[in-house]
């Protein structure tokens, strides 16, 4: 197994890491050891109480002082002794009042830092710290304190949970060490790919389809929107006939005259073209079948039913190119193994890769890109339907798409 790892596309160093991550994936005594039970950790945050984190904590819900308003003075009368006693009174008693909820606010830290490293020591997993009890914290968010605290002592609680195990992954490893290489790596199967005439490399999509038969698909017919689309949406002609702008068609007429009648060359000739063209127009307009706008609800059904086909048929191109052994799985899950979307399909159907891939697979993904045409066609209509440009719906309707 280290010589399949160690090719001349590894080298040593990663070879090491590549054993080590197999041997998670392999071995019982290390499966058995644990693992991660939260989606990440914040080591920087430390495993154990830091007194100076809880202090900033502190800083960061403490109230401020709230001081008594001091009376104004009357600058329009006489100041009186009274007035001036009554100042004097409140400017000291603002004095007095900060400086007692200063050392009150110093009290209750330290206090809050005691009960923090005496309930830590005791708390189970999923308990929370609290400070409610005899005291009084008002200096405090308490709220937003508690609030903070239990976050920090999830994040350390976490953190030890990790190193511990660690410290296990690290006793399971020195021991299959001990034991030699080949206890670490056990044989594994592995599904080789054959690369389509490039550099070795990540496999593609193109090498895991040529190694992947195709799977079982209908065709779908009822779902494509090929041939005569006003027959397949079942939509009704407009007995009105067309319109025509006379004042418009007597005004193009009269210019082409003129251009024709010119004495210059250039100008006769352009209205010889503009002529044949005006005529042409006019016979094509002669044949034009005008349909009726179809129902909303009908595109939307319609939509959805092709919408949920291609869904189907993406699930089951997926299920099909998904590798079959615990090596490929890990590819996937280290998003290395190659992607299945519409796009990355139909880029299987470029030129250059059209002597590649298998005339089945050729089929199979053609359908698929059948209906994307048709569910882009749903969308155009819709479009046309809500601006009420009826020009380009009848355009649209006579458009054959991929008929054959």
């Amino acid at each position: 197994m280290n010589s399949n790892i160690q090719d001349k596309h590894c080298n040593v160093e990663l070879a090491e890491h590549l054993s080590i991550l197999l041997a998670f994936a392999t071995q019982p005594a290390l499966r058995a050891s644990g693992q991660p039970t939260v989606p990440h950790y914040h080591l920087l945050s430390g495993c154990q109480m830091v007194p100076e984190q809880i202090s900033s904590v502190l800083d960061q819900c403490a109230l401020s002082f709230k001081p008594q308003k001091e009376p104004g003075w009357d600058t329009g009368h006489m100041i009186h002794l009274r007035d001036m006693l009554k100042h004097d009174a409140v400017v000291k008693a603002n004095r007095e009042g900060l400086a007692a909820f200063s050392a009150n606010l110093i009290r209750q830290k330290e206090m809050v830092i005691r009960m923090m490293r005496d309930q830590a020591k005791q708390l189970g997993e999923g308990e929370t710290f609290s400070l409610s009890g005899c005291i009084t914290f008002d200096c405090y968010d308490v709220a937003m304190l508690e609030r903070l605290l239990n976050a920090m002592l999830a994040s350390w609680s976490q953190n030890r949970r990790f190193w511990k195990m660690c410290l296990r992954w690290q006793k399971q490893l020195d021991r299959l060490i001990q034991q030699g290489p080949q206890s670490m790596l056990p044989a594994l199967k592995f599904t080789r790919l054959e690369t389509s005439g490039r550099e070795t490399g990540h496999a593609t999509l193109l090498d895991v389809a040529r190694s992947t038969p195709v799977p079982t698909l209908d065709n779908h017919a009822e779902y494509m929107l090929d041939g005569d689309l006003a027959t397949l949406l079942k939509l009704e002609l407009k007995n009105e006939p067309i319109v025509k702008d006379e004042d418009a068609s007597a005004k193009l007429e009269r210019i082409i005259q003129e251009l024709r009648d010119s004495s210059n060359q250039y100008q006769q000739s352009y209205g010889d073209a503009l002529h044949s063209s005006n005529e042409a127009y006019l016979n094509e307009q002669k044949k034009t079948l005008l349909y009726k706008a179809p129902d909303d609800s009908l595109l939307r059904e319609r939509e959805q039913g092709i919408k949920l086909v291609i869904d189907e048929l993406l699930a089951k191109f997926w299920q099909s190119l998904q590798p079959l052994h615990a090596s490929g799985r890990a590819l996937v899950l280290a998003n290395t193994w190659p992607i299945v979307s519409e796009k990355s399909l139909l880029q299987l159907l470029s030129r250059s890769h059209k002597s590649s891939l298998s005339p089945d697979w050729w089929n199979a993904i053609i359908i698929l890109g059948r209906l994307i045409c048709a569910k882009q066609r749903i969308r155009r209509i819709q479009r046309f339907v809500a601006i009420q440009d009826g020009f380009a719906l009848q355009r649209e309707l006579e458009n054959s798409g991929h008929e054959q």
